[in-house]
This record gives structure tokens, C-alpha cells and sequence, in this order.
């Protein structure tokens, strides 16, 4: 049960968990402080630790790149920000739809968006998608968005740096 690879790498194994452990200590305490509400902290910390368990265990895949990271959290963002305007300011009863699905038509739009523009630009980065629906369904503040971008440069930069002493652990 234990993976084959685990004996001969032990020390990556540990080295990096440890890694992705601080990493994300890091994320959530700065986050706890600035974040808006609960939910868009639960929604931020939810997609930086997928991402932090990507950079950290498989670094050297697609998807772990920094431009990946980055750009996918990037496309997210701003998506998402436009989402959440156009589930606020739209009047989307105009069109015949009941005020509940507002935000449901909102993040599933936003969603589409997200893949197609994520797969165009090759910067697939799975977790970032969930963190732009989150965008549109919670009440947020520019200082959320800004620690969100931070801990992303920060991620990217701390990965890149260390890129030739971390392995893919599966």
C-alpha cells in the first residue's frame, strides 16, 4: 500500500510535505486576517491548498508550472470579477430568470469562461477555476483579491525557486 517510490525518496517525501505544510500556514493566517468573510476564506484556502498540494507533489507536471499557477489564477480573477458585477448589476430578470439562479447562472457562465480561456492560453490550473466560481458567489474585498494574488506569486516564486531540489512524489 505504501508507493513504491516512498523508500527511495524519503527525504523529498518529508522535505516537501513539511514544504507545503509552512506554505499554507503562511496563506491562511495572512488570509485570516484580511479575509472579508468566512466563506471567501474558506472558498481562498481551499483553492491554495489544492494548489500548494500540486506544486508540492507534482511540481514538474503542467498544471504545477508557474505560469500555470499564476495565469490560471490570473484568468480566474478576473472572470470571476466579472461575473460576480454581472450577477450584481445585470438585471438578469430582464431575460426571464428567477432571482435565485442569478448567481447559479452567473458561476456556471463564469465556469465555461474560466475553461475555455484556461485551455486556450495552455495555463490549466484546476483549483484556480474553483476559486473564480467562489468569486462570483461571495461577497469579497479588494484586500482578499490582493492577499489571493500575493499568496499565488508567493506559491509560483517558492516552487520555482526550489524546482531543481523537489521531485514529483507520484
Amino acid at each position: 500500500m505504501i508507493d513504491k517510490h516512498f523508500y527511495k525518496h524519503k527525504r523529498n517525501y518529508l522535505i516537501q510535505s513539511l514544504l507545503a505544510m509552512v506554505m499554507i500556514f503562511t496563506i491562511l493566517h495572512v488570509l485570516d486576517i484580511v479575509g472579508h468573510t468566512m466563506a471567501f476564506r474558506i472558498i481562498g484556502s481551499t483553492s491554495l491548498g489544492a494548489s500548494t498540494f500540486i506544486a508540492f507533489s507534482v511540481p514538474h507536471t503542467e498544471t504545477a508550472r508557474a505560469r500555470n499557477i499564476l495565469g490560471g489564477y490570473g484568468i480566474a480573477i478576473v472572470v470571476g470579477i466579472c461575473g460576480y458585477f454581472i450577477a450584481n448589476r445585470v438585471d438578469l430578470l430582464f431575460f426571464l430568470m428567477h432571482e435565485r439562479f442569478v448567481y447559479e447562472f452567473s458561476a456556471a457562465l463564469v465556469l465555461g469562461a474560466i475553461v475555455w480561456l484556461m485551455n486556450l492560453f495552455n495555463l490549466q490550473h484546476p483549483p484556480a477555476a474553483g476559486f473564480g466560481v467562489g468569486v462570483v458567489v461571495d461577497v469579497w474585498d479588494i484586500n482578499s483579491l490582493i492577499v489571493i494574488l500575493g499568496a499565488v506569486i508567493f506559491l509560483a516564486f517558492f516552487k520555482t525557486a526550489l524546482r531543481k531540489r523537489i521531485i514529483n512524489l507520484f
